[in-house]
């Protein structure tokens, strides 16, 4: 499996990526250095990304 993940390359030209990042591919050191960083919150049971803006679907929701 580390090997099949080690050969991962794709781009969103391929049509077949459906994360937020313009490409997926994994470093020697076994990290995917496009990652982007986004934060997620449960919301009505569902996870929802809350930030940044360019990901956020819905806003941060406070308890209360």
């Amino acid at each position: 499996m580390r090997d099949a993940l080690a050969k991962t390359d794709y781009t969103k030209n391929t049509g077949t990526l459906v994360l937020p990042t313009d490409k997926l591919f994994f470093d020697a050191q076994g990290q995917n250095p496009n990652a982007p960083l986004f934060i997620v919150q449960v919301q009505k049971g569902e996870l929802i990304p809350v930030w940044p803006g360019t990901y956020a679907a819905s806003k941060v929701q406070i308890a209360k």
